[in-house]
């Protein structure tokens, strides 16, 4: 039973774990003032990982602990453009 209640958390502490995941990001960009160096360094670590930067809605939303790499880019994006540049 242990596996079957744990199939069936696992998406919604996923989606937890995303959130805090998007509030790390927002976090780093306000203290570093470096978006571009984040966003650069996304890029790097998902290529040396072979990470899927666009995976299949479902599957991000199941398995995933952290946001797809292009929509963490998209949120520092509106981030910045929200809070930095027109505060």
């Amino acid at each position: 039973w242990g596996m079957l209640v744990s199939l069936l958390i696992q998406p919604f502490s996923n989606i937890v774990s995303r959130k805090f995941e998007y509030q790390a990001d927002a976090f780093a960009i306000e203290t570093t003032g470096k978006h571009e160096a984040f966003l650069r360094t996304l890029d790097k670590l998902t290529e040396q990982n072979l990470g899927d930067k666009e995976p299949h809605p479902f599957v991000e939303w199941f398995f995933y602990s952290h946001p797809s790499i292009n929509k963490r880019k998209n949120a520092i994006l509106s981030f910045v453009k929200n809070n930095i540049e027109n505060p």
